[in-house]
């Protein structure tokens, strides 16, 4: 007795049970990752292809034409899902195709299985007259004779789309270099699609003897598909331990730059710019002054900084690039009235496109900082005006000298006037040119008294235009009477169209001054015939120079002490006139320095950026002057 072994059963039991295997499997997977939705896609794929081998298996074995004709309806509605959701994996999977023919094989379709509920037994038949044996696989299986429905071509066209946005998805894939998916998913459905037209068109028209096996092939394309989506799982779920590690070092990290902000008194923040909406760590929520979890945009921190400083911060956002940090100092006024100062580190943040959507940074309360800083400028100040105290204090002599000079001419012209008066009749014509003489050195008395108030002003200093040549010539003027008292003789050669510099006049001619004065003191113990001080100006480039000369003592050794707090070469100086000197001409964005002179002497060099451009000047034009 010959055993048969059922061939048809037996494969499509097993393509059945695989596939709900890898339907579960996936099912499974989405349930953990609810955004894989290919895998829920594919899951109702396996699974409606489980549904087709069934359907088909039941036709294959069918008794009866009715019976024949409700499992042909059937599969028909199982293949609905089966297409649905294969044109969907498709999608998902690729990334790729022409979305219009996506939703025209969904429509298409849907119609198609309504039609199969509007005729009777279905879409493919008009009538199924009698079930016809035929061999197959070692089997006898059951295939209809009827009239067939010409509506059939409705999901036979399905197909064709299918088979046609799949091709123009994979074209897509493999150009933009995902060829491995362009082969396996992309080609085995090409292929599922080619099978299932080329074999009804052979069988409808009488080409071959066989029955359909749609439910076959969606089982080869199933495990065809689940191959490579097994992999992308593998791959995801290495991708999920790798991302939980870096989420852990993530974590480290975040907390040891939580550590170091607190260390540094800092708060961190990030700006969204498409929302305005500010996210910032619990320090940042105190410096300004919030309370905790409190909603913040980017609008509300605009309203509480200082108004003069708003409008600065404005054209900040507006100025910033990726390739940048900025650094902003900034005020802002908390709800209890307090001014704080703020300085903020900010840096923009581009997204995976290159789209700039964030700005990140760091801010710390700096008041305390800035408290200090104004107290050492204020400080500074304070020596600065000392230091031009005791520098006036050195030409007291001198300057009383100035003021003794005019004021003893008034006096003498003032007792002539007294006299010329009491005389009968009075000459009022003399009278008046002494008058005049006396106005004239009143003027010149209250212009040395102007000087010296000047100097003594104790005002923080006032960066305005300077005429630096003016501010040498007041200066000289300043001194006139002691370098003349030393026997001094000064060469001048100052260039006359010197552009003008951007400055404090009144520290400037403080420098002046003193440089004057040191080399004066350098040439105390020179011959008088042999004290000479050359003063020049001239312009370099982009700056204003000027260089003072004497031919006295020289300077030490290392000259660089010279301008070191409290150095001194003079019995009882202070030591203290050269670092002021040097934090002055530093304050204006220049350079100060000393250097031996040609022969003997020293020589002091002093550069100040100009203020504005002007024409070139002739080299030519210059002034010597000497004054005796």
């Amino acid at each position: 007795m010959h055993h048969h072994m059922n061939w048809v059963t037996i494969i499509w039991s097993m393509g059945a049970g695989a596939s709900l295997t890898l339907a579960f499997v996936h099912l499974l997977f989405w349930l953990r990752q609810r955004q894989a939705w290919a895998s829920l896609l594919f899951t109702l794929l396996a699974t409606s292809a489980a549904g087709l081998a069934w359907c088909e298996w039941s036709m294959l074995h069918a008794e009866t034409t009715e019976n024949y004709g409700v499992m042909l309806s059937w599969l028909h509605n199982v293949g609905w899902v089966t297409i649905l959701s294969l044109v969907w994996v498709v999608r998902l999977s690729l990334r790729a195709g022409l979305p219009w023919l996506v939703w025209s094989i969904c429509v298409l379709r849907t119609l198609a299985m309504g039609l199969n509920y509007a005729f009777t037994p279905n879409i493919y038949f008009k009538s199924i007259t009698a079930l016809r044996r035929i061999p197959f696989l070692g089997e006898t299986v059951a295939v209809p004779v009827g009239e067939s429905n010409p509506w059939v071509a409705l999901p036979q066209f399905c197909m064709v789309l299918l088979a046609a946005y799949t091709i123009d998805a994979s074209v897509r894939a493999w150009r933009r270099g995902d060829r491995r998916l362009a082969l396996t998913v992309g080609g085995s459905v090409i292929i599922f699609t080619t099978l299932i037209i080329v074999q009804a068109n052979l069988i409808l028209w009488g080409h071959v003897q066989m029955p359909p096996t749609i439910g076959l092939f969606s089982m080869a394309l199933v495990f065809a598909m689940g191959i490579e989506l097994s992999l992308d799982m593998l791959r995801t779920a290495e991708l999920a331990k790798a991302l939980q590690v870096t989420e852990s070092e993530l974590r480290n990290s975040e907390e040891r730059l939580m550590l170091a902000a607190a260390a540094a008194n800092a708060g961190l923040w990030k700006l969204n710019q498409r929302t305005g909406k500010v996210l910032m760590t619990p320090r940042m929520e105190a410096i300004l002054g919030l309370t905790p979890k409190q909603e913040f945009t980017f609008q509300d921190w605009i309203d509480i900084i200082y108004p003069a400083d708003q409008e600065r911060m404005l054209e900040a956002k507006q100025a910033i690039n990726p390739r940048q940090e900025l650094i902003l100092e900034y005020r802002i006024v908390l709800p209890d009235g307090q001014i704080r100062w703020i300085r903020s580190h900010v840096r923009m943040v581009e997204d995976s496109v290159g789209q700039s959507k964030k700005l990140m940074g760091v801010s710390m309360d700096i008041t305390e900082h800035k408290l200090k800083e104004d107290e050492i400028t204020r400080q500074r100040v304070e020596l600065s005006h000392i230091q031009r105290v005791a520098s006036l204090g050195a030409l007291s002599g001198s300057i009383a000298h100035e003021i003794n000079q005019p004021l003893a001419i008034i006096l003498t012209n003032a007792q002539a006037a007294q006299r010329l008066l009491a005389q009968d009749p009075a000459d009022l014509a003399e009278v008046r040119d002494i008058l005049d003489d006396i106005v004239c050195e009143d003027q010149r008395a209250g212009e040395v008294i102007r000087r010296m108030r000047n100097l003594l002003k104790r005002d923080e200093p006032s960066f305005q235009m300077v005429q630096f040549n003016d501010a040498v010539q007041e200066v000289l003027r300043l001194m006139r009477r002691e370098l003349v008292d030393r026997r001094i003789a000064v060469s001048l050669h100052l260039e006359e169209t010197l552009p003008r510099i951007l400055g404090d006049r009144i520290s400037l001619e403080q420098v002046m001054l003193n440089l004057i004065s040191n080399a004066c003191d350098a040439m105390a113990e020179n011959q008088p015939k042999d004290r000479r001080l050359i003063i020049s100006s001239w312009r370099e480039g982009a700056k204003v120079c000027m260089s003072v000369s004497d031919n006295g003592c020289g300077l030490p050794t290392d000259k660089a002490f010279c301008f070191d707090p409290f150095f001194t070469t003079k019995p009882g100086g202070l030591g203290m006139g050269l670092p002021i000197c040097l934090t002055i001409v530093e304050d204006h964005g220049g350079r100060l320095w000393g250097e031996p002179n040609t022969v003997r002497g020293a020589v002091f060099r002093m550069e100040l950026p100009m203020a504005e451009a002007v024409s070139p000047v002739d080299d030519a034009s210059a002034v010597s002057q000497e004054l005796a």
